[in-house]
């Protein structure tokens, strides 16, 4: 099906990595409710960009959002952050650099799947600002969930959604 849809990323925003079937998908999503123009800001990271995140959003958002965000794996490396940011004397690059160090210790597609295997799954957030049409585009969310989207969040402390994709969910979809 040919759309008029595009996709584009923030800058930063690892595209490579994105596979052709998530971005097929994600015009589709985005034809289907109206919504021609998606936008990523956010797609695979490497554990240490994880940790960055992380920290930033500890910053911006406080630790309480993002202990609801996040599962025990998580929690784990938000308690470092805490635990660090009462010493007065660590360098925000010291509190990443040991919050990396836990995200290697658990593994780090277990505290995000942002750091999943790229060849087995696609993780994006797309940002609530890009969406004019934003009920049409949950509906689709929901009609599309499990398959092809094994798992979608509704971040509202991030303002966005976050879309966990199976490559082969995504080439049993397309009946590739």
């Amino acid at each position: 099906m040919a759309t008029n849809a595009t996709v584009t990323f923030r800058s930063g925003v690892n595209s490579e990595k994105v596979h052709e079937l998530t971005l097929k998908f994600l015009k589709n999503l985005g034809e289907s409710s109206n919504n021609l123009n998606i936008e990523v800001s956010s797609a695979a990271r490497s554990p240490y960009d994880q940790a960055t995140v992380m920290y930033l959003n500890c910053e911006k958002l406080g630790m309480d959002s993002q202990y609801k965000l996040y599962g025990r794996n998580g929690d784990k490396v938000i308690r470092v952050y805490e635990r660090m940011k009462k010493d007065r004397k660590k360098s925000s690059l010291e509190i990443i650099m040991a919050m990396h160090k836990q995200i290697m210790a658990i593994g780090p597609s277990k505290v995000s799947r942002h750091c999943a295997d790229t060849s087995m799954m696609n993780v994006v957030d797309i940002p609530f600002s890009s969406i004019s049409n934003k009920q049409a585009f949950r509906e689709e969310l929901r009609k599309n969930s499990p398959r092809p989207i094994s798992k979608y969040l509704d971040e509202t402390n991030n303002n966005c959604w976050h879309l966990e994709l199976r490559i082969d969910d995504l080439k049993t979809h397309f009946k590739v």
